[in-house]
Formats: structure tokens, C-alpha cells, sequence
């Protein structure tokens, strides 16, 4: 399961990072709204009654990699 989220995580992180070109300002603007939403998501998981660790933590990289994937097409389209 360890690893089954750590390739979630790279789903979501991998399309978002420039080859060589990745500052922490970059960093910042790319990623805050997706762990914004998989913040969010984990407190409405946890209101909804998922308690133990690894579903909750699939819901909230869920929730991080379908925002990259917005995040990513709506920069493509500006």
C-alpha cells in the first residue's frame, strides 16, 4: 500500500515539475491550490467517517493528483 500511494503522489507531482527548471517559487504557485483541495479533502473524509490512515490518505492524494491534472490543463489553455 506504501508504494501504491507513492506512485499516486508521483502521478500528481511529475507533470507539474520543469526538466532542471524547478525553482521554489515555481514550486509554490504550481502546488498550493491541489493541497489546498487534499487538505480539504481530508477534513470532509474525516467528517465522513474515514478514519483509518491509508484511506484517508488515498483520498487526499486523489483529490491532489485530479487538481494537478486541472491545474495542468488550464494552464495549457491560457
Amino acid at each position: 500500500m506504501p508504494i501504491a500511494l507513492f506512485l499516486l503522489f508521483l502521478t500528481g507531482v511529475g507533470p507539474l515539475l520543469a526538466w532542471r527548471k524547478t525553482s521554489i517559487d515555481a514550486l509554490q504557485r504550481n502546488f498550493a491550490w491541489p493541497l489546498a483541495g487534499g487538505v480539504l479533502a481530508s477534513g470532509a473524509g474525516f467528517a465522513f467517517g474515514f478514519r483509518s490512515f491509508y484511506p484517508l490518505v488515498c483520498l487526499i492524494l486523489s483529490v491532489f493528483v485530479t487538481l494537478t491534472i486541472f491545474s495542468s490543463f488550464t494552464a495549457a489553455r491560457v
